[in-house]
């Protein structure tokens, strides 16, 4: 199904830091879900308004490179869990390197294709290898 924004979102984890414009001193964190060359989506553990403009430190385990930037918030989803409330929030871009986040899409892009023919080439292993007949009782 086509995405209805007009870019897709690719899937991504990611830890995020951000403070708010408003209150520079308190630093929030949160793992990004995914992203696109717009904006990211994440989780919080707190509710932040929508219209509230950050400053954020992105992060994934693939780069050295943090993508750094401006953002605002522009949807919060409350969530329940198990675990607690989360919410679920959108941000979009407002200053930002776009050739990092083309960098973080690439690279998790070819990660997540590599990981899938691992385990597709893994899978046709285990079915040319797997039990042989044994034969009747």
């Amino acid at each position: 199904m086509p995405e209805k924004r007009g870019y897709d979102r690719h899937a991504i984890q990611a830890k995020v830091w951000f403070s708010l414009e408003q209150d520079t001193k308190k630093t929030i964190s949160g793992e990004v879900v995914d992203i696109s060359f717009l904006g990211w989506g994440g989780l919080l553990n707190e509710n932040i308004d929508v219209g509230t403009l950050i400053e954020f430190d992105l992060s994934v385990d693939f780069l050295e490179e943090h993508l750094l930037g401006k953002g605002q918030i522009v949807h919060v989803t409350e969530l329940n869990t198990s675990e607690g409330k989360s919410f679920r929030v959108g941000v979009k871009f407002i200053e930002v390197k776009s050739e990092i986040v083309l960098d973080f899409i690439q690279i998790n892009k070819r990660r997540i294709d590599r990981e899938l023919r691992e385990a597709i080439e893994a899978k046709r292993k285990k079915e040319q290898t797997g039990p042989k007949d044994v034969g009747a009782f």
